[in-house]
């Protein structure tokens, strides 16, 4: 049956990937969640509503995509959700908090010098 039939089964298939791209999506986030994290789909979405669906950083809605889960890398400690950019950006400056107040302290230093020439 396969082989006489193997352009029909191709296209069967590819319908129920595009058909099924939500229970997909969902039974990824499932998988890596517990894998990852060792959270629930409804731990997660505790988290969601208790950060009332927005950054823990910068307090604003996911752009593209849901929040991202944030974790201490050593330890594997989840800390809060982050918006995609916010939690790239504590990655970037490598999870290290004297080197996130100095960032933020540098660039609080140009706000107040564009400020004044306003």
């Amino acid at each position: 049956y396969r082989l006489a039939h193997k352009g029909q089964i191709k296209i069967n298939g590819k319908r129920w990937v595009n058909d099924n791209l939500e229970y997909r999506r969902e039974s990824a986030l499932r998988s890596k969640l517990m894998r990852h994290y060792k959270l629930t789909v409804a731990q997660f979405e505790e988290m969601v509503r208790k950060q009332s669906g927005v950054c823990a950083i910068c307090s604003e809605p996911p752009i593209k995509d849901r929040l991202h889960v944030d974790h201490v890398h050593a330890t594997g400690e989840v800390r809060g959700l982050l918006c995609g950019s916010c939690n790239r950006g504590v990655g970037l400056l490598k999870d290290k908090s004297e080197i996130l107040i100095n960032a933020a302290e540098y660039v609080k230093k140009f706000e107040k010098v564009a400020q004044e020439t306003v």
